[in-house]
């Protein structure tokens, strides 16, 4: 479904969409969130924006209702005031036109990207019962995959470290268990791989374009924020792999080629973590909050599940895991950052202090007690000042 590159009235082909827009392009037609089309368009002089053309319901913000559709927009690049004449041309032709009966009908037909992946009845099924709550294994074949599955630079690890320009490491277990991490020099990474270390590949999405359209469209399935989706690439030696850790971010892990072993496992030790985990080595981060000692295995009672091609993963962050090659071949891991509550409720307080001179003043260990009190006094009515409605408003406008 990932297409890439061609005039829109090509890509599209329902209902002549593309003589609506003349002269831009679809960089990468996708399915939207909850069904129907996500258009990322670029302009002539580079301008680039997402239209999402779905049906509408009642929860839904939308810019334009038009025939059954909502149209909406999010700017990912450019001036909104050269780019709003493009879209308007665009929705008053379908206005005036009438939406064409394909276009309605493939909108309304098409399953989110979420639902093609784990197999849903329905998107809203992930949300309720698995996101940042359970793990999610499910199998499938290559070709539900499109793109992903046939892209040549995705044909095995050795031919995507060919084209990879990012950073790279690699990961040494010791016989006692204690993992060393350190970036590796590309021209060292075979060899080390060679010699049992397991090799990562950073930012995969930045050298292979296909990937990089899945990136934007499990942000735009996710409802997270543009560039908040990365993906790596890991290999090992049959028989090696990553060690017990957990990542504080969300993972949908995609099997391409070859099996991998995962051995996954609540974290009873600490709740949301704010930063990986590879124990025995704790971030200073996470001993601000917790002294805790993590062992280095994996509990006895982990679940085991081994991934074949065309199967997906999904893991809650801060979940223990660790894995195994079965055989050499080639997966992928997005990674999904969200920000915690603490970071929301923090950057709407800041942008509150900053309105008042008291808090701009330049602090000094100088200052008596009683200056520090009287700040510290004003913090209650500050948080007071805090709407609710608004920082969730505000957490939706960061998702765009």
């Amino acid at each position: 479904m990932l297409l890439h590159g061609r005039k829109l009235a090509d890509t599209l082909q329902i209902g002549r969409l593309g003589t609506y827009v003349s002269g831009w392009k679809c960089l990468a037609m996708r399915p939207s969130d909850r069904g129907g089309w996500a258009f990322p368009l670029e302009g002539p002089d580079g301008l680039r924006v997402t239209l999402t053309i779905t049906p509408h319901g009642p929860d839904r913000p939308h810019w334009r209702r038009i025939g059954g559709l909502s149209l909406t927009y999010s700017r990912t690049q450019g001036e909104m005031d050269r780019v709003m004449p493009v879209l308007e041309a665009l929705a008053a032709t379908l206005e005036t036109k009438g939406v064409p009966p394909a276009m309605k009908e493939s909108v309304h037909a098409l399953p989110s990207l979420l639902e093609t992946l784990f197999s849903l009845d329905e998107p809203d099924a992930f949300f309720q019962h698995h996101w940042g709550l359970a793990p999610l294994h499910v199998t499938g074949s290559l070709p539900r995959l499109g793109e992903l599955s046939t892209d040549p630079l995705l044909a095995s690890w050795e031919r995507l470290l060919e084209v990879h320009t990012g950073e790279t490491i690699g990961t040494w277990v010791a016989e006692n268990g204690d993992p060393t991490e350190e970036a590796l020099p590309r021209e060292q990474l075979m060899d080390r791989r060679n010699a049992g270390w397991v090799t990562t590949l950073l930012h995969v999405e930045r050298d292979v374009p296909v990937v990089d359209q899945w990136c934007h469209a499990l942000a735009d399935a996710l409802g997270t924020a543009p560039g908040s989706v990365r993906c790596a690439s890991f290999s090992a030696l049959p028989g090696r792999g990553v060690c017990k850790h957990w990542d504080a971010d969300d993972l949908i892990l995609i099997q391409l080629r070859g099996t991998k072993r995962w051995r996954i496992a609540p974290n009873t030790q600490l709740e949301h973590p704010t930063s990986n985990c590879l124990p025995p080595h704790v971030s200073r981060e996470i001993q601000r909050y917790s002294k805790g000692v993590f062992d280095t295995k994996m509990p006895s009672d982990a679940t085991s599940i081994t991934l074949q091609a065309g199967d997906a993963l999904y893991l809650p962050r801060g979940m223990w895991h660790a894995t195994e090659d079965s055989e050499e071949g080639l997966s992928l891991s997005f990674a999904i950052s969200r920000p915690s509550w603490m970071d929301v409720i923090l950057e709407a307080l800041e942008d509150v202090l900053i309105q008042k001179p008291a808090f701009r003043e330049a602090a000094g260990s100088h200052a008596s007690p009683d200056k520090v009190r009287e700040l510290l006094s004003l913090l209650g009515p500050s948080m007071r000042e805090l709407d609710p409605e608004q920082l969730l408003k505000a957490l939706t406008e960061r998702r765009r």
